[in-house]
């Protein structure tokens, strides 16, 4: 399936989930990227918009406590 654009959807406190995902649609070679932030917590709040046709690649830092 061929996508004319994408959204990138992250957490990213550090900025590193936010690199990784701008690597992947850099791979994807898509027309246009968006990006949505969800780090700051007023960016959590509003309502965003339906995808139609689009793909999302969502991410979020991992982390293991030992």
């Amino acid at each position: 399936m061929k996508f004319n654009s994408v959204k990138l959807i992250y957490f990213s406190p550090t900025g590193t989930t936010k690199k990784v995902l701008a690597a992947i649609a850099e791979g994807i070679q898509v027309d246009a990227v968006e990006q949505i932030d969800l780090t700051p917590p007023e960016a959590r709040i509003p309502p965003f918009a339906e995808m139609q046709a689009e793909l999302a690649v969502i991410g979020a830092p991992v982390s293991v406590n030992r």
